[in-house]
């Protein structure tokens, strides 16, 4: 039986393409960087990092004035979030559900997002209790290496990574853990185990 779920964030436990696709092109526009992002546009850069979605949205500059921009850009997105979200961007079934499966799992986020992103999540949408600890990018560390942190900061017996890309599957095989495919997801990853909406994690041991 697992003891432990530990959860992607775009595209697993949000879809944020909204308020962050305006955000970021607002910030894009007032820096006169000449780029527009349209929600459909984060399907192609969830998941990587900063580093790799700079290069992406700016590749003919230099890196690290590309990655620049995209800090720039993270940070504007959370006031947008936080002040546009709606629960309807949420992959959450009901406002209990994790709650409901923190008393039988220990839970966990582990994400490539900038700081301040999951805190916005726990905060909108109450699981702060819910969730043991996260991780995002801030200490510059691959998202395997910080799942393997929390696997062995908790002493994680069989832990279970739920994510939507095959990044997200690339770092479970780094970390050494079980991957399960959120097929609603923004990515595609083949031959994995699969859920097509979070409710399914109630109806079976994974």
């Amino acid at each position: 039986m697992r003891d432990s779920l530990l959860f992607d964030m775009d595209g697993t436990l949000v879809d944020w393409r909204v308020p962050i696709a305006i955000s970021w092109t607002k910030t894009f526009e007032e820096h006169h960087w000449n780029k527009t992002l349209r929600p459909d546009d984060f399907r192609l850069i969830a998941g990587h990092t900063t580093a790799e979605i700079g290069k992406m949205c700016f590749p003919d500059i230099d890196p690290a004035e590309s990655y620049r921009r995209i800090a720039i850009a993270s940070q504007e997105e959370i006031p947008a979030i936080r002040k546009n979200a709606t629960w309807e961007e949420c992959y959450l079934p009901d406002p209990d559900f994790l709650n409901r499966l923190s008393r039988r799992y220990r839970l966990f986020i582990v994400s490539n997002c900038m700081a301040g992103y999951i805190e916005s999540f726990l905060d909108l949408y109450g699981s702060k209790e819910a969730v043991t600890d996260y991780r995002d990018n801030r200490n510059g560390r691959s998202k395997g290496q910080n799942i393997k942190e929390l696997v062995e900061k908790y002493h994680l017996k069989s832990p279970l990574y739920i994510g939507d890309t095959i990044m997200d599957w690339e770092a479970c095989q780094e970390a050494g853990v079980d991957f399960l495919y959120a097929a609603y997801g923004f990515g595609k990853a083949d031959n994995v185990p699969s859920i097509r909406c979070l409710a399914e994690l109630e109806n079976k041991d994974w």
